[in-house]
Order: structure tokens, then C-alpha cells, then sequence
């Protein structure tokens, strides 16, 4: 059985907090150019994938970084719930300062982890992958 992988960013995906007219509120953005494909699996069971994104990250303010990864479903019909998937930054990002004024290219290292069951068809399956800059520490 074969099962491949692949995880889509929505476009221009941001997690934002917007900054009123008044400088000192905080301000953060994040933003992904590409998907991430994570290969293919041959086996079942729990599977842990590494990945690395490049984001674009905007802030004036301390901030931190968290993602989180919903179902992987196939055009078949074909569903890995939520329950049975995970991902966790290595190590968490979190940055004492804003950046600067332009933002700046940050390389986000992701730990994927994906319980696979022989019940789960073969195919190829998509997700999204959900990442969040947070003001504050």
C-alpha cells in the first residue's frame, strides 16, 4: 500500500494582529510562499516527518510562533482525522524583540507526526497546516 503526503498553505495565509494608528500598539504577520509535500509512506503506524518552511514574519513587538495542522483527506474520500495527526515547532519559536521595519526571512523547523491505520486507503492526501504569530511572550 502506498500513501503519500502533502501539506497545502492556504495563499498568502496570515495570522495577523493589526496595529491601530497609535505606534505602540502591537503589531504581527506571518506569511508562507509555499506548500510543504512530506513524502510518501510505506507502512502503517505512527510516522514522524521533518520538514523546514521559510516564513516572512513582521512585528514591532516580542512574539511567538505556534502552528497546528487540521484532517488530511484524499479525493477519494479517504480521511486521516485530526485526532490521528500533530505537528510541533523543534524548537518553539519565541523572540524577545520586533523585527525589523522590512521583516525578515525566518527558517521554521516542523516535527510532523501522522498515526497511520491500515484502514487509511491509499492515495494521496492534503491538509493545512496553520501557523500563528503571537504579540507577546
Amino acid at each position: 500500500m502506498f500513501l503519500a503526503v502533502t501539506l497545502m498553505f492556504c495563499l498568502g495565509a496570515e495570522a495577523t494582529l493589526y496595529a491601530q494608528p497609535y505606534p505602540l500598539e502591537p503589531f504581527a504577520s506571518i506569511s508562507v510562499p509555499d506548500g510543504i509535500n512530506l513524502g510518501n509512506i510505506s507502512k502503517y503506524g505512527l510516522q514522524t516527518f521533518n520538514s523546514t518552511i521559510r516564513a516572512y514574519i513582521t512585528t514591532n513587538c516580542p512574539h511567538h510562533i505556534t502552528a497546528s495542522i487540521g484532517a488530511l483527506a484524499n479525493p477519494k474520500g479517504g480521511l486521516i482525522p485530526m485526532e490521528r495527526t500533530k505537528v510541533e515547532m523543534t524548537p518553539p519559536l519565541s523572540l524577545p524583540r520586533g523585527t525589523p521595519i522590512g521583516g525578515v526571512d525566518v527558517d521554521l523547523n516542523l516535527r510532523f507526526t501522522i498515526d497511520i491505520e491500515s484502514s487509511d486507503p491509499a492515495g494521496e492526501y492534503t491538509g493545512s497546516l496553520v501557523l500563528t504569530v503571537m504579540a507577546g511572550l
